[in-house]
């Protein structure tokens, strides 16, 4: 693992059927599995179930790593609908990392796309006993949207496949949970899976942990 840091991934069906007693013993210390989006992989509208969530969700625990869900964030729907079609697939579990929510698209409406983030992150606090989710993002893609305040308490769970010490971070934070450091790599068979480190000791994960 990079710099003695944990190790962890984050799939979705894009991996295809993972095989998670392949995973044993490689140094997994959690996972994050999407769940949900308000789009399907064929562009269509409307939400949609990751098929491969349950099996990423499960198989994670299954290996003793730290388990967690995402939802990719949209434009076009409001925030409850959003966190409503997510909880109707994902109850979050104590010890589960905690919810986090995929922020990478830049809509035209960008003002209106802010306030969809606030009404996600609201409502999925309410369903975590006020705790707060992570937030997924780029330091690009956040600067995209006008490098929003308001969001510096949720953990930040940072996209930099380019730095290879320190990640660059948005302005709203100084500092990070998690660091997606590498994507589409071929890991144990599974292929373009993404690398992310955790900013801590093992330990400390639990309190990024429902």
């Amino acid at each position: 693992m990079p710099n003695g840091q944990p190790f962890g991934i984050h799939v979705s069906h894009w991996q295809g059927h993972i095989d998670w007693n392949v995973l044993k013993n490689t140094g997994t210390t959690f996972s994050f599995a999407k769940a949900t989006d308000m789009q399907d992989p064929n562009d269509v509208l409307g939400p949609y179930v990751d098929p491969e969530f349950a099996n990423n969700y499960s198989g994670a625990k299954s290996i003793g790593a730290y388990s967690g869900a995402f939802h990719f964030a949209r434009a076009g729907f409001s925030g409850q609908k959003q966190v409503e079609q997510f909880l109707s697939v994902y109850t979050p579990k104590r010890g589960d990392l905690l919810p986090s929510i995929d922020v990478e698209i830049v809509p035209e409406d960008t003002a209106a796309f802010v306030t969809i983030l606030r009404d996600i992150v609201a409502g999925m606090s309410q369903a975590i006993g006020g705790k707060l989710p992570i937030i997924y993002t780029q330091q690009s893609k956040w600067a995209a949207i006008g490098n929003p305040a308001g969001f510096e308490a949720c953990p930040l769970w940072i996209i930099d496949i380019h730095s290879p010490n320190q990640p660059l971070l948005p302005p709203t934070w100084n500092k990070y949970a998690f660091w997606q450091y590498q994507q589409n790599t071929l890991f144990h068979g599974i292929e373009e899976v993404d690398f992310d480190r955790f900013n801590g000791p093992a330990a400390d994960i639990a309190k990024f942990c429902y």
